[in-house]
């Protein structure tokens, strides 16, 4: 809230939570921030939480039973929420929204998570206007 409110009075601007989040890992994403490394958290104490192998089928499970991106629990306070009570209700464990999207961010770029099926439709889109395109 503190960095919110610190973003805002250095632009002007009045953004709400997520829209400054979304803007950092947009700009994180595309290289266009400086990467801090590993020694840069050295003066941080890490709070380390572990998932027991069946946390872990069921993370995955609610991924791909609820088909939302696994950036977008950590963009999206509502997405979050519902990650965050589907992990509990399943395994009776509370866990903070963010880390349940931290934990399946890794999850996905080590390839443990299943690909998102094709929204409704986008199958039989194509590349239906490209000939539009080369004219």
């Amino acid at each position: 809230m503190r960095l919110v409110g610190t973003w805002n009075g250095f632009t002007g601007r009045n953004k709400a939570t997520p829209d400054v989040l979304h803007f950092m890992v947009t700009k994180r994403k595309n290289g266009e921030w400086e990467r801090l490394g590993r020694t840069a958290s050295s003066g941080f104490a890490l709070q380390r939480l572990t998932f027991s192998a069946e946390q872990l089928v069921q993370l995955d499970a609610i991924h791909e039973e609820l088909q939302i991106a696994s950036d977008s629990y950590a963009l999206d306070p509502e997405a979050a929420n519902k990650l965050q009570g589907e992990f509990a209700r399943r395994t009776g464990r509370i866990v903070p929204g963010m880390i349940l999207a931290a934990a399946m961010v890794y999850r996905r770029k080590n390839g443990n998570l299943a690909a998102l099926r094709p929204r409704t439709g986008e199958q039989t889109i194509g590349f239906s206007d490209i000939d539009q395109v080369a004219q």
